[in-house]
């Protein structure tokens, strides 16, 4: 094979990791927005560690490590008809080293506010390490890192964790 024969597979398998990653980065959001359970695992490893951060106060919110952990996140997680909400992964910027890559992207969450009016609930970054497996771009390592936080969020993702806990039968008071 000729250099340029070469380097034309080598620029086409970068290419297709990298499209590889973004669908994967965008099928975790279209997954976590509409209660797909199995969707959202399926874009992470076994092993997967997700966290959450809130930089202005320099603290953590959450961590879920293994897929246990992240099916009882995403069963928990608001989803429609209770709660309209999509997140935008943005302007991803991708670093592919073999089977192993980096990916920075901005987070953009919106939510249906009171009366089903649009709002920004939160923004910010997510810091992500993926591993193909089996020839399948996962995420490894998520990092969310929460730059500014509507109080609005909270507050609506707070009623479904009520209504979960009423329906299980343990009542808070």
């Amino acid at each position: 094979m000729n250099d340029s024969v070469a380097d034309f597979d080598t620029r086409l398998r970068r290419l297709e990791d990298e499209q590889a990653i973004i669908r994967v980065l965008n099928k975790y959001a279209h997954c976590i927005d509409y209660g797909d359970e199995d969707g959202f695992l399926d874009c992470f490893t076994e092993d997967a560690v997700w966290s959450a951060r809130n930089m202005q106060a320099g603290s953590a919110l959450m961590r879920h490590e293994g897929h246990a952990a992240l099916r009882a996140f995403a069963s928990s997680h608001t989803r429609p008809p209770e709660l309209y909400h999509k997140h935008l992964i943005a302007e991803p910027v991708l670093s592919v080293d073999g089977d192993t890559a980096e990916a920075t992207s901005y987070l953009l969450l919106l939510v249906a506010g009171p009366g089903g009016l649009p709002a920004i609930a939160s923004f910010g970054r997510y810091r992500d390490e993926l591993r193909r497996e089996a020839g399948c771009w996962r995420i490894a390592t998520r990092v969310a890192e929460a730059e500014a936080w509507n109080p609005i969020w909270g507050e609506l993702r707070n009623r479904r964790r009520e209504r979960l806990s009423v329906k299980a039968g343990h009542v808070s008071g």
